[in-house]
């Protein structure tokens, strides 16, 4: 992953988790600043490369832990990595509400952002089966919405 789609991963994450705008611009630069601040501070460029997803997992959970009691309403701004106009995010908003945030942000990181089991597990310290679980209990939970509403 380079570093233009690691700082597009960051705002996504923080944009579908948090659902302000205004937070997640916020959160996402506090986060890639904090990941670079780490992996400046390793020797090995090979290391670099194999802790890259991990370290920005584990930045984007430590950082929506400090920001999820901030999480207001919906605020737009016009930003380049929203996504496109007409884009109704009503489900997404009621997933949001209805689930656990493991289950979201498993979600985000697992299907949104197509992390794999191993960085998710690395970066927020539970089992590879546990990511699965969480992702696997989100979608359905996504799903019988989506299905409900139509």
């Amino acid at each position: 992953m380079n570093t233009e789609s690691q700082k597009k991963a960051v705002s996504l994450f923080f944009f579908y988790s948090l659902m302000d705008e205004t937070q997640a611009l916020q959160a996402s630069v506090k986060t890639i600043r904090q990941c670079y601040k780490t992996m400046g501070r390793l020797k090995n460029e090979e290391s670099v490369k194999l802790i890259d997803n991990t370290t920005l997992i584990h930045a984007t959970h430590k950082n929506w832990i400090k920001y999820k009691e901030k999480r207001g309403s919906f605020n737009a701004l016009d930003v380049g990595w929203k996504p496109s106009t007409g884009t109704d995010l009503g489900l997404w908003r009621h997933f949001i509400r209805e689930s656990e945030p493991e289950e979201y942000l498993t979600v985000i990181w697992s299907v949104i952002l197509k992390f794999s089991d191993e960085e998710i597990s690395s970066g927020i310290g539970v089992a590879p089966g546990t990511v699965r679980h969480r992702a696997g209990r989100g979608l359905k939970k996504l799903s019988s919405m989506m299905v409900t509403s139509v």
